[in-house]
């Protein structure tokens, strides 16, 4: 069971700032360049950027670290850095990746997204548009699903796959989002208070969706581009993890 633990880290209005999370593993052929994106798309904000790390023997920490080095002039914001790096000894799976990163993040607003440039930093800024829209938006979603949205460099086995598992989610567990098994997403961190996660893989936005309290879950059309460098840590395990934490949250199953 993996169990969100909220520390008191409530930031007065002149200090909110948005802070991002990327899990990875083996990512080192694309890291460097993704931290310069986000930064770009973040810059106007006081944030952070959290790079969770699971040990990679790619040298991805490695990486990190220099472009933290390579950018220590403007890495420190009162003795907060916009980058920083957590390494896990070894694979805990990616809920708990992100709990971690979570957990020692300061930000009141949690974009979570992958580190293969799947998920496109340039759509930073509609995210936090759409979480100004409106106060009743709690998690706001990178949805392919939706008008506008697309997927670019799968094969038709791939679409039918992840077309065919969001309508099994939707079907069993009552949820309306059209688009649950992305990774590419924004909430407001208190919601997580009371959230204890029991499922393994993927499944954090799923799981997200049928535990928290939360208002709205709005979803803004993106591009998702199949990974053009490093190889997908997608496998038939995923599946198996998929299905059953599906089966597992039922009992949890939401009428929203």
């Amino acid at each position: 069971m993996y169990a969100m633990s909220m520390k008191n880290k409530e930031e007065s209005p002149d200090r909110i700032f948005l802070s991002v999370i990327i899990p990875t593993y083996n990512e080192s052929e694309n890291i460097f360049k993704l931290l310069e994106e986000v930064c770009k798309n973040v810059n106007e904000l006081k944030y952070e950027i959290l790079v969770v790390d699971d040990n990679s023997p790619d040298g991805t920490g490695k990486l990190v670290e220099k472009f933290i080095e390579k950018n220590s002039a403007k890495i420190s914001n009162n003795n907060e850095s916009f980058v920083r790096l957590i390494t896990r000894k070894k694979k805990e799976g990616i809920i708990q990746a992100l709990l971690d990163g979570i957990d020692e993040s300061k930000g009141e607003n949690i974009l979570v997204m992958d580190a293969d440039f799947s998920h496109l930093p340039d759509y930073i800024p509609d995210f936090l548009s759409a979480l100004k829209e409106n106060d009743s938006y709690d998690i706001v979603i990178g949805s392919r699903y939706v008008n506008g949205g697309s997927i670019v460099g799968w094969p038709i086995t791939r679409h039918l796959l992840s077309k065919c598992a969001n309508y099994f989610a939707r079907s069993w567990l009552h949820v309306k989002t059209n688009d649950i098994t992305t990774g590419f997403f924004l909430l407001r961190k208190k919601i997580l208070s009371n959230v204890h996660f029991t499922t393994s893989g993927h499944q954090f936005l799923l799981e997200l969706l049928v535990k928290a309290d939360y208002k709205t879950a709005k979803e803004i059309p993106i591009k998702f581009q199949n990974r053009i460098r490093g190889k997908s840590n997608l496998d038939s395990t995923d599946i198996r993890n998929f299905i059953s934490s599906v089966i597992e949250l039922r009992k949890f199953k939401k009428n929203k």
